[in-house]
């Protein structure tokens, strides 16, 4: 990545947590301010992050809050953070071993949400937005040399991605202003590879 490109992702990252922090604060302001009771939510997510092909996985805590704007319609800011990291390993045909670790610095998104009532107590929806990623990469090559001799090479860099974000879910009313919540994202791509998410979670209404 050219340093030009690595600046101008590093404003459109800075500019996305400005805005998904003052969307939060938007929506609490709106929410004692005029807005009816059950017009706002906030929630929390426990989230498994996938990037497939490498296999690495990042378990994730969700903060999100939400303005409906309408029955059907809300739209919400996410901020997360990882809390767990899996290490993905795989073997090269030389017998030399691969291992790869993801960690998530900082991660923002920017969400439109749209709902269907298929009966009083459930609700599934669709949802489109704009995440920023930022994380860190850490990796291992070990092997053994043709002297016989092991080897062992380690890489670590920072890493960022922006882009669109899609997916859907269902939430299910559990006592009054609460729900569970299940969410699938599709992130934006790491290189070629799929980034994908699966979370569960509940949201209050306020």
């Amino acid at each position: 990545m050219s340093q030009k490109a690595s600046t101008e992702t590093r404003q459109n990252i800075s500019t996305l947590s400005f805005g998904a922090v003052t969307i939060l604060v938007s929506i609490l302001t709106c929410s004692t301010a005029f807005a009816q009771k059950g017009d706002s939510y906030l929630g929390v997510t426990y989230a498994i992050q996938n990037i497939a092909q490498n296999d690495t996985q990042m378990e994730t805590l969700n903060l999100k809050a939400g303005y409906y704007l309408r029955n059907s319609f809300a739209l919400e800011a996410m901020v997360a953070k990882s809390v767990e990291n899996k290490e993905a390993s795989a073997k090269n045909i030389n017998g030399s071993e691969v291992f790869a670790k993801h960690e998530l610095d900082q991660q923002f998104g920017i969400y439109g949400k749209w709902f269907f009532y298929p009966t009083n107590k459930v609700r599934v929806f669709a949802l489109a937005g704009y995440t920023a990623t930022k994380y860190q990469y850490t990796g291992f090559l070990t092997g053994t040399l043709e002297s016989g001799a092991p080897f062992e090479t380690k890489m670590e860099y920072n890493g960022e991605l922006t882009g669109l974000t899609y997916g859907g879910g269902i939430s299910i009313d559990l006592h009054q202003d609460w729900d569970a919540i299940l969410e699938l994202h599709q992130l934006p791509k790491y290189e070629s590879d799929n980034w994908g998410s699966v979370s569960l979670g509940v949201t209050y209404q306020f």
